[in-house]
């Protein structure tokens, strides 16, 4: 299994972003998803956390990449490899 850390940067807190890619998460059988909203140097991050099988992964990546929710405004999306257990 691979695990992925994305974190997205702009307007994304209060737009519904965590249940917009936790549906896609459902949808794509992610295994492991967790995201949460955080506030760093006063800027809103959404930073997502995902563990399941590499084509699952590859394609939710591609998802968060290029699709947002209506009301969100991202200024950046960051992809890494992530080592520690995903919730």
């Amino acid at each position: 299994m691979k695990a992925r850390r994305i974190v997205l940067k702009g307007k994304v807190h209060d737009v519904g972003y965590r249940l917009f890619l936790l549906s896609e998460a459902e949808r794509l059988l992610i295994e492991k998803f967790d995201a949460r909203n955080v506030l760093v140097n006063g800027e809103q991050h959404l930073i997502v956390l995902i563990k399941g099988a590499e084509e699952g992964i590859k394609r939710f990546v591609a998802f968060a990449e290029s699709n947002y929710p209506p009301e969100a405004s991202v200024e950046s999306v960051e992809v890494e490899d992530y080592g520690d257990e995903v919730m």
